[in-house]
């Protein structure tokens, strides 16, 4: 699983905690970004209240505990430092002399606390301050291969590249991602799009343009992440950027641009793969690219951010943006990132930890990996943004609309959805011997969940189920001969449910009530529930 916890959204909050009064404005653009990054630090995230002590504890062991911006940079921040890669010592002054036992220190102080292990934001750049910005090709290879080396060496296992001087150069992108499967096989390296928060194009869609660079990520990264939305609107957005890039891998699945890259000298680089593109010739032994530490051109994962039931009912990765710090801001407890508007996500934790146990049954699976369907049909989300809502200053007092498809299949057909005025946004995903689903809220008016009647066909017979989100009804065809049980994904005891001639039918209420049966005291998350199946 390559899902993680970031910091960036509980470092911006830490700014104004404790005060009388505070500056909306102050939250803002690069005034809020340096706030944020003036957070970063050990007693944040080890000391006896940190983050990363009080933080998902039921998550953990499926999430990195990703650092983000400002870890390798001196307080306060200093350009010409963005990129280094060395854990600075005067925000972790417990940390070792070298930089790779800097980071193999902090990597297994998290480790001890539950977490999967460290995760890294890395500004795509050489720093300045080390000689970035006049290297010839040959020193910016020496110049990652060494920090690669720090990487592996420290046991660290994720890289989150965003911006910096090579953010929207595809070569270097390639480049990195291609000297790490040589020198850190074990690294994951996620790319993005770097871009504004609104879905700008026609109709308030994604620009076509962006649909096309994302698709070239798709062709050399592990992970794509759709990058930064604004959380009011953040089921319309991330649906739509979803969508595209679904879309845009089997547009590249068709035109037969699957290919493996394991690294420097591969021999299958370029060949076309027997039977199912699953198998490649490799110097004379047949093999996959995730055993030799690579992937398949177009197979990479996508990073959904902060929609985890999205991820989870459709085999997408997340970056778990949400944390549980409210009441300590003044004037209403002002924070862009979790606005009371964006449905109280500060107090839905347990949708974090359902995800990652559903991903136990079915881990994050490749862009292209399952044949997708994307509904025609489009629902417009649209939010009035006040002060201290977003970070985004030229769109406080204005109203935003984002259109996205109402519906997302993958590996079977789209869901049914049936309902009484707006319905909600919908996923689903059958893959292997799992399947899942997941209704979404939308924004209209304020942030609601439409009560609709939910059916999945399911394609064959699967072991288990989930249903993330409340429905009205749910009726699930396809199952064949079986017995079935349920219960809440984080826990408690099965309960039978009746399937009869192949079809499993829950009335809302009751999926409610299982799907919510061990939840936290006092969490809001909406259900999620897990069904398992055996054949009789």
């Amino acid at each position: 699983m390559s899902n993680y916890f970031c910091t960036w959204s509980v470092q911006n909050y830490q700014y104004g905690c404790g005060a009388n009064r505070l500056d909306p404005a102050e939250l803002e653009g690069a005034r809020g970004a340096a706030h944020a990054r003036e957070s970063m630090n050990q007693p944040r995230i080890l000391g006896p209240d940190g983050w990363a002590r009080r933080f998902h504890p039921d998550a953990r062991r499926g999430l990195y505990f990703l650092l983000d911006d400002g870890w390798d940079v001196p307080d306060p921040a200093d350009d010409a430092w963005f990129g280094s890669l060395i854990l600075n010592a005067d925000r972790f002054p417990d940390a070792p002399k070298e930089p790779w036992e800097r980071l193999a220190w902090l990597n297994g102080e998290l480790k001890a606390l539950g977490w999967r292990g460290l995760g890294l934001w890395v500004a795509a750049q050489e720093a300045p301050a080390l000689g970035g910005g006049a290297m010839t090709a040959a020193e910016q290879e020496r110049y990652w291969a060494e920090r690669l080396e720090w990487s592996e060496r420290a046991g660290v296992e994720y890289w989150k590249v965003d911006w910096g001087a090579h953010a929207g150069e595809p070569e270097f992108r390639a480049n990195l991602t291609r000297w790490a499967r040589r020198i850190a096989p074990h690294l994951i390296i996620e790319h993005a799009l770097c871009r504004g928060p609104i879905n700008d194009g026609p109709d308030g869609r994604l620009p076509a343009e962006d649909a096309q660079r994302e698709a070239a990520l798709l062709e050399t990264a592990d992970v794509v992440r759709t990058y930064d939305i604004l959380q009011p609107l953040s089921a319309v957005q991330t649906m739509e950027r979803v969508a595209a890039l679904l879309a845009a891998a089997q547009e590249g699945a068709a035109d037969g641009r699957a290919r493996p890259d394991c690294g420097e000298g591969c021999s299958a680089a370029g060949q076309e793969s027997s039977a199912d593109r699953a198998q490649f010739n490799c110097e004379g032994k047949s093999h996959s690219a995730a055993a030799q530490g690579g992937s398949f051109a177009g197979r990479a994962l996508i990073n959904c951010e902060d929609e985890c039931y999205l991820a989870a009912a459709l085999g997408l990765c997340a970056g778990v943006m949400r944390h549980p710090l409210r009441g300590l801001r003044p004037g209403g407890d002002l924070d862009w990132a979790f606005p009371e508007t964006a449905d109280n996500a500060k107090r839905r934790m347990d949708e974090a930890a359902r995800m990652v146990r559903w991903q136990e049954f079915m881990p994050p699976f490749g862009a292209m990996d399952e044949p997708v369907e994307i509904d025609a049909h489009l629902l417009e989300d649209e939010h009035f943004f006040l002060p201290g809502e977003t970070w985004l200053a030229a769109q406080i007092g204005k109203s935003l609309v984002q259109r996205a498809p109402a519906r997302i299949s993958r590996g079977m057909a789209l869901p049914e959805v049936r309902c009484d005025g707006e319905p909600p946004f919908a996923a689903a995903a059958c893959h292997g011997d799992c399947a899942a689903a997941a209704l979404l809220p939308r924004t209209v008016k304020g942030r609601f969940m439409p009560l609709a009647e939910l059916e999945l066909a399911l394609p064959r017979p699967v072991s288990h189920l989930a249903v993330f989100g409340r429905c009205r009804s749910l009726r699930v065809s396809g199952l064949g001969q079986c017995r079935a049980a349920a219960r809440d994904l984080i826990g408690g005891e099965a309960v039978p449910v009746e399937v009869r001639d192949g079809v499993l039918m829950l009335s809302g209420a009751r999926a409610r009530a299982i799907g919510l049966s061990a939840a936290a005291p006092g969490d809001l998350s909406e259900p999620g529930i897990l069904i398992t199946f055996e054949e009789v």
